[in-house]
């Protein structure tokens, strides 16, 4: 009892000490991700392997279309992102046609666990009616594009 009431001021900045520091990790954990954990979470559980195999043949079917002239992907997570370079005397009804063979040429495995989408562009920058985003929900059966721009001066 003598030792509390002589060290009364110590013991005091003690217990406050470890009540900041419990304190500041309790608001650290708040504030600051967890970085050892997935960054989708569990969003990714039961994830369709997709292979090079089926990318490249869809490319090479798609180049035999003389109004596509190139194809290239990028997965993120659950989102499967293509470019779709198409010639610039193509038009727009006829660009979307040509990117609903991506679809077409898309594992069935792989079309129920990913969503698509497809951004068409052109060569020339110049033709302001483009790029096209199109968008398709694991559930849907064909892209959703966005509305079609009116080319302006």
């Amino acid at each position: 009892m003598k030792f509390i009431k002589k060290n009364k001021f110590t013991l005091i900045v003690i217990v406050l000490f470890i009540m900041m520091v419990i304190a500041g990790t309790k608001i650290k954990d708040l504030l600051v991700p967890n970085s050892r954990k997935a960054i989708y979470g569990n969003r990714l559980d039961g994830k369709v392997a997709l292979s090079d195999e089926m990318f490249t043949n869809m490319k090479n079917v798609l180049k035999e279309d003389e109004m596509i002239n190139d194809l290239t992907y990028d997965i993120r997570g659950k989102l499967v992102n293509f470019t779709l370079h198409v010639s610039d005397d193509i038009s727009i009804d006829a660009a979307k046609d040509k990117a609903h063979r991506i679809i077409e040429n898309f594992s069935e495995e792989g079309r129920d666990y990913y969503d698509l989408q497809v951004f068409i562009v052109k060569q020339n920058e110049a033709f302001n009616d483009f790029p096209i985003i199109g968008y398709k929900h694991t559930k849907s059966d064909h892209f959703v594009y966005t509305k079609n721009r009116v080319v302006s001066e």
